[in-house]
């Protein structure tokens, strides 16, 4: 996992004064959830649309 600014973020849990990547698609986050509320929600989402594709299964 490296050194310095990277090991602290990621071996030692060091957030405050370290260095933590998260890739170019982080800015895309637009909203702060926990693992539960987003896997409730991604659950709910495919619910609504097995759903919906039941019309065209008739």
């Amino acid at each position: 996992m490296g050194t310095g600014a990277l090991r602290r973020a990621a071996v030692d849990g060091e957030t405050a004064n370290s260095t933590i990547m998260a890739g170019q698609i982080a800015a895309m986050i637009t909203k702060e959830q926990t693992c539960a509320e987003i896997i409730t929600e991604i659950v709910s989402e495919a619910e609504m649309l097995f759903k919906g594709a039941a019309k065209w299964a008739e």
